[in-house]
């Protein structure tokens, strides 16, 4: 008997934190290829105008799963704030 995924499990949105204002929504599965992806992540520090340079990736990151309902609740929040300030 062949193994199949949870349909409702497959809904799942994966919310990845960087730092504090950043926050990214991703199917479940692209979220967690990303995260692999991260692991090989550097970053660019320009904060000198004259001497860019590579350094690692060092930033707070977390993750936190949204549940289907909880992302259509969060989508639809977003439909009607832009539907109200259209007027």
């Amino acid at each position: 008997m062949k193994e199949e995924p949870i349909k409702s499990l497959e809904l799942n949105k994966m919310q990845i934190n960087f730092g504090y204002s950043t926050k990214l929504v991703f199917p479940y599965e692209q979220g967690l290829r990303v995260l692999e992806a991260i692991e090989y992540a550097e970053s660019l520090d320009d904060a000198n105008y004259e001497a860019h340079k590579i350094v690692p990736f060092d930033t707070d990151l977390s993750i936190k799963i949204l549940s289907n309902q909880e992302y259509k609740n969060l989508k639809s929040n977003a439909l009607l704030i832009k539907r109200e300030s259209n007027g």
